[in-house]
Parts: C-alpha cells; sequence; structure tokens
C-alpha cells in the first residue's frame, strides 16, 4: 500500500488572528489576517468533498461557526499547495476541527494526527450517535478515498455513494 504525501513541515507555524473571508468547504477557509489573505486547511480533519454525502452541510457548519467572525489560528506546517495547516480556534466555537467531527461533518485524519486524543474521542462518540456522515445509512467513504476515485474515474456509482 502506498500513500500519497499531501502535508509537510514548513514556515507555516505561529499563532495568529484574523477574520474568515469565505468557507470553501468543511475545512478549508480563506482568512484575513496580519499576513494578509491566506488560505487554511483545519488540522486534523477532512471534510465531505463536492458530490459527496453531506458536502453543503459541511460548508454550512463552518460558515454558521465562522464566516465574518475573527478566529484564533495556531499554524501547524504548509501543505503541498500552500495552504497555512492549523488549528483552528473560534469564538464561541472553541476547537473548530473537533467540533466538526464531533457533528459527523469531517473525519479524523488518522494518518497526520495519530495521537490527536480530541479528535479520535469526538469520531468515536460521533460514531456512536450515527450522526453526520455516520448516520446516512451507508458506510461513509473517505474524502481521500472519493478523490482518488474522482482522478481515477473508474469507480462506478455504487462504490461512490457506499450504497
Amino acid at each position: 500500500m502506498s500513500f500519497r504525501v499531501y502535508w509537510r513541515r514548513g514556515s507555516g507555524g505561529g499563532t495568529f488572528r484574523g477574520r474568515v473571508r469565505a468557507c470553501f468547504d468543511g475545512d478549508t477557509m480563506l482568512v484575513d489576517s496580519d499576513r494578509g489573505l491566506i488560505t487554511v486547511r483545519i488540522w486534523g480533519i477532512d471534510a465531505p468533498e463536492p458530490g459527496q454525502p453531506l458536502f453543503r452541510e459541511a460548508r454550512e457548519a463552518l460558515k454558521a461557526m465562522l464566516l465574518g467572525s475573527v478566529a484564533t489560528f495556531h499554524g501547524v506546517e504548509l501543505d503541498n499547495y500552500g495552504r497555512t495547516v492549523a488549528r483552528v480556534t473560534g469564538a464561541g466555537a472553541g476547537d473548530v476541527g473537533r467540533a466538526m467531527v464531533a457533528a459527523g461533518l469531517a473525519w479524523w485524519c488518522k494518518m497526520f494526527a495519530p495521537a490527536a486524543e480530541g479528535l479520535r474521542a469526538a469520531e468515536r462518540e460521533a460514531r456512536r450517535r450515527h450522526l453526520g456522515i455516520w448516520g446516512t445509512g451507508r458506510r461513509p467513504i473517505g474524502p481521500w478515498t472519493w478523490r482518488r476515485l474522482m482522478r481515477s474515474r473508474s469507480g462506478s456509482a455504487s462504490v461512490i455513494t457506499g450504497s
């Protein structure tokens, strides 16, 4: 089994604050900070991709938590797309990544955050309570698999939707 490397250590570190101007999906946003406009990806989670069940719900939940508000970003690294990967804390929302996983609107990324006990516990509880992606009545397909299927275009509709 081989894994594609999506993350690298880099100059994405440091803590900063900024206003969230746009939410592209359930784990990526545009932030206006003293560093300028930057794209931030939430560390430790992966939310549904366009076309996947609950994509819109995940994006709307992130917007409800952060859009237009000032959040704190604890930069971890830069990914291969030049995005700052950060732990995100929102006013009133607490740990945003954990909140998304706890609502069943994102997966805990075990590969990139294996020691994230809070994310692990949040996913376990969301699964137990059949929330979000865990309550669709089908076996959810992780975004990493979905992206690979979309790139290869070899998956049938039943494979892609999990039905």
